[in-house]
C-alpha cells in the first residue's frame, strides 16, 4: 500500500466518511483500538467528563437534602423515588420537582440538566461545587420565570447554548415551525474527534 493511500484511508477513518460518501459516527472508543494509552489518559480528564449521565459521585450531592436561597426564592435539591431532583420555581411559576437527567462539569462546578417541552434541556441555576461540597445559585441573585436568564429561559437552554462545547458531533436540529429541538450528539463528552 502506498503512503498516499494509507494517509487517505486514515483521513477517511478520522472524518467518519466511508469511500461511498456516507458518514459513520466516530467516537473515542473507536480511537482506542489504535491509541489505547492516549484514550486511557483522556478518560480521566475534564473533557471526558464535560457532560455525562449522573454517576455515583453526582448522586451523592443530592442525598443530603439542601435548600438554596435565591433572592426571595428558595430551591431544594433531594434524592427521592430513586432520582435526583431539583424543586424550584418552574415554567408555570409554581414550585415543582424536576428530575435531573445529566450533568455538565466535574471539578469546580457541576450544573444540572432537566428535560423541558419541545425537546429542550434546560440548565438549572442551582449548581454544585464539588470542592467545597456546597450548593449555590449560579447567578447569586433572583431570576424569575419569563426572564432570559431564568433556568426556564433561552439563556439557560442547553440545545443552543451548551451542547456544542460539552459534546462531540452536535446537531441542534431546531424546527422553527414547531419551535422544537431534535438535538443529537455523536458522543456525550469532548472526545477525540472534537
Amino acid at each position: 500500500m502506498t503512503v498516499g493511500l494509507v494517509l487517505f484511508s486514515c483521513l477517511l477513518f478520522l472524518s467518519g466518511c466511508q469511500p461511498d460518501g456516507t458518514k459513520t459516527p466516530v467516537t473515542s472508543a473507536t480511537c482506542q483500538e489504535c491509541h489505547e494509552k492516549e484514550c486511557d489518559l483522556w478518560a480521566h480528564t475534564r473533557h471526558a467528563k464535560a457532560e455525562r449521565v449522573l454517576d455515583r459521585d453526582d448522586q451523592a450531592a443530592f442525598e443530603l437534602a439542601s435548600t438554596i436561597k435565591q433572592g426571595s426564592q428558595e430551591s431544594q435539591v433531594r434524592f427521592q423515588n430513586g432520582e435526583c431532583q431539583i424543586v424550584t420555581l418552574g415554567f408555570e411559576t409554581n414550585m415543582a420537582a424536576y428530575k435531573v437527567e445529566r450533568v455538565i462539569g466535574r471539578v469546580s462546578l457541576c450544573q444540572f440538566l432537566t428535560a423541558a417541552p419541545g425537546g429542550r434541556f434546560q440548565v438549572q441555576q442551582v449548581s454544585y461545587d464539588p470542592v467545597s461540597s456546597s450548593w449555590f445559585d449560579v447567578y447569586e441573585d433572583e431570576r424569575l420565570p419569563g426572564e432570559w436568564g431564568h433556568w426556564t429561559g433561552q439563556g439557560m437552554n442547553w440545545n443552543s447554548r451548551c451542547a456544542a462545547c460539552h459534546n462531540t458531533g452536535v446537531r441542534k436540529n431546531y424546527d422553527e415551525k414547531s419551535d422544537s429541538y431534535h438535538t443529537t450528539v455523536g458522543e456525550m463528552a469532548v472526545g477525540c474527534e472534537a
